[in-house]
């Protein structure tokens, strides 16, 4: 599923807080097609909170055409936590005591000493960010803390997530107050990317369960019915040029085609007989 800034943000207000400062941009120092949003100091000292600056905390967008522009149809590569203010903040109504929601019971959390980190895919690797920067030193020592510790398969190099992973940075130079007996990256949470609903740490193993469900399945009928000549595949595209999460298709050339996803399984169900394939992957040939 792919989500657009204009799914997530007035788009027009988004572009009056640039212009005026109060988001910033920073472009990454490797791939200039990928700009990270942040608010500015200006919007926490003027406290400009809108459906714009509260978006742009870590925001990852990327940037459209030869001539990397910026405009709605950009793609939402990555998003973190919404901007959240403290108990109480007089100029925030929904923060005040009066205001919380008392239908659930609350949920009591442990607040981490650390950075936030941002995971994100791209050229087939795996990359943190911190809240305004691809190059801080925390997000550098994140990233390779990420790559020497987190095995290939478990986060496959597709970008094209429904959700962000957002982590806490801890390590020794890094320290703000406490002292930890550790060094790592401590999940916090999966963030959905169209809608920013936080996915529980509690709840991720369901998650991602469901994700591979689908192929567990699969697999395992295929097994069963294979003595009877019933061969069982499994089709996993990436992003394909269709209306589904998206009202528009605009600037959606480099997707998967319809007819490409139909000219796979015809491939699969013409198989000469004495053999069958168990899984298709099937990715653009380019970059969003």
């Amino acid at each position: 599923m792919v989500t657009f800034l204009r799914d997530i943000l007035p788009f027009d207000l988004f572009k009056q807080m640039l212009d005026e400062g109060v988001i910033r941009s920073q472009v990454h120092p490797l791939y200039p097609e990928l700009v990270i949003f942040n608010y500015t100091e200006k919007a926490q000292f003027d406290r400009i909170w809108n459906a714009a600056t509260n978006v742009c905390r870590g925001l990852i967008v990327v940037l459209q055409g030869p001539n990397r522009e910026l405009h709605a149809d950009c793609v939402v590569l990555a998003r973190p936590f919404n901007k959240f203010h403290n108990l109480n903040t007089a100029y925030v109504p929904e923060t005040l005591e009066e205001n919380l929601p008392t239908a659930a019971p609350p949920r009591v959390t442990q607040k981490l000493d650390g950075s936030m980190g941002i995971l994100y895919v791209w050229d087939h690797k795996l990359w943190i960010a911190t809240r305004g920067s691809f190059d801080s030193d925390q997000a550098r020592w994140a990233t390779e803390w990420l790559r020497a510790h987190v095995a290939g398969w478990a986060y496959d190099p597709e970008p094209d997530y429904d959700c962000t992973p957002v982590f806490e940075i801890i390590y020794q130079e890094n320290r703000i107050v406490v002292d930890y007996d550790f060094e790592g990256l401590v999940l916090l949470s999966l963030v959905g990317i169209a809608n920013g609903i936080e996915l529980h740490p509690n709840r991720i193993a369901a998650y991602a369960a469901s994700k591979w469900g689908l192929n567990g399945l699969t697999y395992s009928v295929a097994e069963e019915l294979r003595d009877y000549g019933i061969r069982v595949s499994a089709v996993a595209p990436g992003s394909v040029n269709t209306s589904f999460g998206s009202s528009k298709t605009t600037y959606a050339s480099w997707k998967i085609q319809p007819e490409d996803v139909a000219n796979v399984v015809a491939m699969l169900v013409t198989q000469s007989p004495q053999s069958f394939v168990s899984e298709v992957l099937l990715r653009p040939t380019r970059k969003p």
